[in-house]
């Protein structure tokens, strides 16, 4: 099993990626110009956390970036 771990302290930027598909596979994928990808299919959020970036599957992008940006609230992270 893979996993990244993101510290909240770290993100600088949240903000909903592209939709995926089977284009892009499924699974953990590096995917050019965007990072690491950890993907099902679907829409994606994106989290940037200095230099790398992270797309993630998420069923409710906007609810997951809102959720997200509350628990970074108290760092930098801005949402885009």
């Amino acid at each position: 099993m893979f996993s990244t771990e993101v510290l909240y302290r770290d993100i600088t930027e949240i903000s909903a990626g592209p939709t995926t598909g089977l284009l892009q596979g499924m699974g953990l994928r590096i995917l050019p110009r965007q990072g690491t990808g950890y993907l099902v299919g679907g829409p994606t959020v994106q989290i940037r956390t200095g230099n790398s970036t992270l797309l993630v599957s998420c069923t409710r992008p906007e609810e997951f970036i809102e959720c997200l940006g509350s628990a970074c609230a108290g760092g930098h992270a801005t949402r885009g």
